[in-house]
């Protein structure tokens, strides 16, 4: 989720596993570097605040290959510092799922799925999209007008200075926001044990990735990635 979304838009699909052959293991592409170059947050938050300030519990970084957890630390309205969000630019749906697949969190139930001799690759059987995904942002040197009002006010500039030095202070100049969806494809070919494993195991399966979206598996709105721009007390 750079993902591609910042640590996995996984976007090739491995071939649909059957009963009546040996299972085969699973073989996950390599992470692709050429969706939105923009980093993955976990969990996924509504209302994150485009040029607001917030911390995160780990050393700064430019770095967009890895997840992001991010606290609230000063939120301001743009339109008080006379900056307006650029027109929303509409973003196509992307697929989640094998980006999760990817991170390696679900390896025992990809092990489950072969033992059933069922194919590895969720995505075979299920989708866990971001859609209707819009961009928000404003342009860098409006956000650069935002950050020096905000070091301006007492409060925030005592706020900042008061942040771990080993956490990270980022300011969100773009935001991809959607709503989060998922559900289980109709398949063919499975059979009626095929079909009755997949009943079986889907609790587990979506334990697992709730646990590792660190989030629900449903939900509007959902700001999912963002471009944080490093903002750390000199």
């Amino acid at each position: 989720m750079r993902l591609g979304l910042g640590a996995a838009l996984v976007t090739a699909l491995m071939a649909v596993g059957c009963t009546n052959r040996a299972p085969v293991a699973p073989q996950l592409p390599k992470v692709p570097q050429t969706w939105i170059k923009a980093r993955e947050i976990r969990p996924p938050q509504q209302n994150v605040h485009v040029g607001s300030l917030y911390y995160a519990r780990e050393a700064v970084t430019p770095d967009f290959s890895q997840p992001v957890a991010i606290e609230p630390l000063c939120f301001t309205s743009l339109e008080k510092h006379g900056v307006e969000l650029q027109a929303p630019n509409p973003v196509a749906d992307f697929d989640l799922l094998g980006s999760l697949q990817a991170s390696g969190g679900l390896s025992g139930i990809q092990t489950s799925l072969l033992k059933a001799g069922l194919s590895a690759n969720l995505n075979d059987y299920y989708e866990l999209k971001l859609t209707n995904v819009v961009k928000s942002s404003i342009t860098h040197s409006d956000a650069q007008t935002v950050f020096t009002a905000l070091r301006d006010t007492p409060k925030c500039n005592g706020w900042i200075n008061n942040v771990d030095p080993l956490f990270a202070v980022y300011q969100v100049e773009s935001a991809y926001s959607g709503d989060l969806v998922f559900s289980r494809k109709q398949t063919s070919g499975l059979d009626a044990n095929a079909t009755l494993t997949l009943k079986a195991l889907q609790p587990k399966i979506e334990a697992a990735l709730k646990n590792e979206l660190r989030a629900g598996l449903s939900g509007k709105a959902m700001v999912f990635a963002i471009v944080p721009l490093p903002r750390n007390a000199q």
